[in-house]
């Protein structure tokens, strides 16, 4: 038995004490795997875009050592270390970290760099793994993504589509990202159309983005995600941005107001665009409507939560437009209704004084694939130069 106890020792004895290393930024080395380490709520105001969430501290935790701290600094710090070491022992049996050899290379960060990292990466060092520690943690972070926002309109040039409501700019875009042009969908990073009716449904986002086995969903009533913070917003941005692959050719956005549902769009980014070139689609009327009834078919399903949504319009159009718009909702007369809504609502609201830059118009019968092959895309293509 002793001899088997001194391997032990011997086995663990060994081995150089390794420290984890400092990584300056997030991109300064290729690792295996992000880790923030900070609370659950902390995580999801925001985080670097691929890191998974392993607390050193639970937000209950997180808060009463902060409470602690504040009377008894010391009691703290051995309190917060006892449930730290307690946490990285659960973290330490989970598959995550067992099956890996030791070649693996994760990078960790909690808020400034400090104890909740340092603590999960010291141990993972001394297991052998070659890890390292975000220098500033998510401040620096936060600050990288900050400081390039503002550097947007040195490092980019912008084209926008523009169009009235059910032009199909959203689609288009898609589109022209499948082509191999550069695109950077605003509306998509906000899960949000940017229009009164712009909510996302659950239904609609990819089960990927999110676990839908948690959401209780009932047919009488309509779900909707709710969209990032501000500033899981701004780290979207900042992330597609990066992935641009070249930054000479243009980048083509949708033209948006400064908010979309509860975010709102960088200033540098909106100033960036409002001197932009113009793509402006014409489509017709007839066309639009059915672009609009084929994408939020969902409000067609829910008459009566459509009606809850156009209420607050009232002051704006009057109760006489309002009850019209109601009955063709109750009879089904949707052609009729969304045909109303963009003429008198979307298309009188929608303004293009605050652009300054280069407009050229395209007039598509519809939005067939042979319709954005030969009219739309070539056009696309001349403007990209």
């Amino acid at each position: 038995g002793m001899k088997i106890a001194r391997g032990a020792l011997e086995l663990f004895e060994s081995k150089a004490f390794r420290l984890p290393k400092l990584q300056q930024n997030v991109f300064e080395f290729h690792n295996d795997l992000i880790v923030d380490v900070r609370s659950e709520n902390e995580f999801a105001e925001d985080h670097i875009p691929g890191a998974i969430s392993l607390p050193v501290l639970h937000n209950d935790e997180y808060a009463h050592v902060g409470t602690l701290y504040k009377s008894n600094p010391l009691q703290a710090r051995t309190v917060g270390a006892a449930i730290v070491s307690r946490n990285i022992s659960n973290i330490l049996s989970t598959p995550l970290f067992l099956q890996k050899p030791h070649t693996f290379s994760p990078l960790i960060y909690c808020w400034r760099g400090g104890m909740r990292s340092r603590s999960l990466a010291l141990v993972l060092s001394q297991i052998g793994f070659n890890v390292k520690v975000l220098e500033g943690g998510y401040k620096s972070y936060r600050q990288m993504v900050r400081d390039e926002l503002e550097n947007v309109p040195n490092r980019f040039k912008f084209r926008v589509l523009a169009g009235l409501t059910g032009t199909g700019k959203t689609m288009l875009l898609s589109r022209m990202h499948l082509n191999g042009f550069s695109v950077l969908d605003l509306e998509a990073l906000a899960e949000h159309r940017g229009s009164l009716l712009g909510a996302t449904r659950i239904e609609n986002i990819p089960t990927s983005i999110v676990d839908t086995r948690n959401l209780e969903t009932t047919s009488e009533s309509l779900q909707f995600r709710s969209q990032p913070s501000q500033k899981m917003f701004e780290s979207r941005i900042f992330h597609q941005l990066r992935a641009v692959s070249s930054q000479q050719s243009p980048v083509w956005l949708e033209c948006e107001s400064s908010g979309i549902g509860t975010v709102r769009v960088p200033a540098p980014v909106l100033k960036h665009f409002r001197e932009a070139d113009i793509l402006m689609i014409r489509l017709p009327l007839e066309q639009r409507v059915k672009k609009i009834l084929d994408d939020y078919r969902m409000w067609t399903e829910h008459p009566e939560q459509l009606i809850s949504v156009l209420a607050p319009l009232t002051p704006i159009h009057g109760k006489r437009v309002l009850d019209s718009w109601f009955q063709m909702i109750r009879l089904g007369h949707w052609e009729e209704f969304v045909t109303n809504l963009l003429v008198n609502h979307y298309d009188k609201n929608y303004t293009f004084s605050r652009f300054q830059g280069n407009v050229r118009e395209v007039s598509l019968k519809d939005l067939s694939d042979s319709e954005i092959e030969n009219v739309f895309l070539p056009i696309v293509r001349e403007m990209n130069q």
